[in-house]
C-alpha cells in the first residue's frame, strides 16, 4: 500500500504541485470499508476505477461510508466506465428513454449511432471483471440505483475519451 501512495504522490507532485503544496489535494491511505475520517464541505472524494472491482453490496458499503462524510457542498467523483446498451447503427433513441425512469430534470443523454460497436469492449471488460472478482461494469441505470441507494444523487456525468466517464455525485438533500 505504501508503494501506491508513494507513486501517486510523485505523480501528483509532478502534475499538480501547487495543489499538493496548498493542501487542496492529498494522497492518503484509507480502508474504504471503514468510516471516512475527513468530514464536511471542505472535502470531496475521487474513486478512480475502484467500484467496478466490487459487487453491488460492497460498492454500496464504500459509497455509504463516503456519503456519511459529505457536507452539502461536497462531491464524490466516480471515474469508471458507463456501459451503454448494444444498439444497431440506425438507433436514434435517447438513453433517457430506456436507461432512466423518465425524470425530466435529468440531462438528455443521447446514444450516438456508433455505440452498437463501441459497447462491445466495455461489455467484454464487464465479463472480465465478473469472472476475476465478482465485480462489474455498470450501465447508467445501474449506477443510478447504486448511488441513490446510498443517499446520493447523480448531479452530472462527464464523458471522457475512450470508455470512461466521471459520475459526479452529491448528497440527496
Amino acid at each position: 500500500m505504501d508503494n501506491v501512495v508513494a507513486l501517486t504522490s510523485s505523480i501528483m507532485n509532478a502534475r499538480r504541485p501547487r495543489d499538493i503544496e496548498s493542501g487542496t489535494l492529498k494522497v492518503e491511505v484509507h480502508d474504504l470499508f471503514k468510516s471516512q475520517p475527513r468530514i464536511g464541505n471542505e472535502y470531496s472524494f475521487i474513486l478512480r476505477h475502484i467500484l467496478h472491482d466490487w459487487p453491488d453490496k460492497e460498492a454500496a458499503a464504500i459509497l455509504s461510508n463516503l456519503a456519511r462524510a459529505l457536507g452539502p457542498k461536497s462531491k464524490i467523483l466516480i471515474v469508471e466506465m458507463v456501459v451503454v446498451p448494444n444498439v444497431d447503427s440506425t438507433a436514434t433513441t435517447s438513453a433517457k428513454s430506456f436507461l432512466l425512469d423518465g425524470n425530466d430534470k435529468r440531462p438528455n443523454y443521447c446514444v450516438p449511432s456508433h455505440f452498437g460497436s463501441a459497447s462491445r469492449p466495455v461489455n467484454a471488460f464487464s465479463v472480465h471483471m465478473l469472472s476475476l472478482m465478482n465485480g462489474c461494469e455498470r450501465s447508467l441505470h445501474e449506477w443510478e440505483i447504486l448511488i441513490n441507494g446510498c443517499g446520493l444523487r447523480i448531479t452530472n456525468v462527464y464523458p471522457l475519451r475512450a470508455y470512461t466517464s466521471i459520475i459526479e455525485c452529491a448528497l440527496d438533500i
